[in-house]
């Protein structure tokens, strides 16, 4: 009987270590993460048919704003946030609904706020200024016009 309890133990125990020990080793790091993030977008920039589905845009943000979950005061977290904004930059692009340049201007503000000795501030300081220059330029041309329309089209 006390042979038993003692098999018993044992096998709870590596039962346990058996569901805890692999879910600790897989645990993500916001760099593994980010790379995840980069080649989800590096599918979309690769693919024009990609483009033009506004989820394959929200499916990469989604990824490049878990960088910045899993660990907001490392190193990544500024890169998340800009790459965040950036994919809603250029989705405001194809879209050109005011919320989607909204978004990406608030990351980038974020970034100004959270991370100011980041090189990524610089950055997305830049990618504010650019919006106002566009505002001062002429309409878009004839073939961001197709792009538009096609993008209008796939979620009419």
């Amino acid at each position: 009987m006390l042979f038993r309890i003692d098999i018993r133990k044992y096998l709870l125990f590596f039962c346990v270590v058996g569901i805890v020990l692999p879910h600790s080793l897989s645990a993500k790091t916001a760099k593994n993460i980010y790379f995840e993030a980069e080649a989800c977008y590096g599918k979309i920039l690769n693919n024009p048919q990609r483009q033009i589905y506004r989820e394959n845009w929200l499916r990469c943000i989604e990824k490049f704003q878990a960088v910045y979950r899993q660990d907001p005061s490392g190193p990544w977290a500024a890169a998340g946030l800009f790459m965040s904004g950036k994919l809603y930059q250029e989705l405001y692009r194809y879209s050109y609904k005011e919320a989607d340049r909204d978004e990406a201007i608030d990351f980038f503000e974020r970034i100004i706020k959270r991370y100011p000795k980041s090189k990524y501030s610089h950055r997305a300081q830049k990618s504010i200024g650019a919006y106002t220059k566009t505002k001062k330029k002429k309409p878009a041309s004839k073939s961001s016009n197709s792009m538009r329309d096609k993008y209008n089209r796939a979620y009419a």
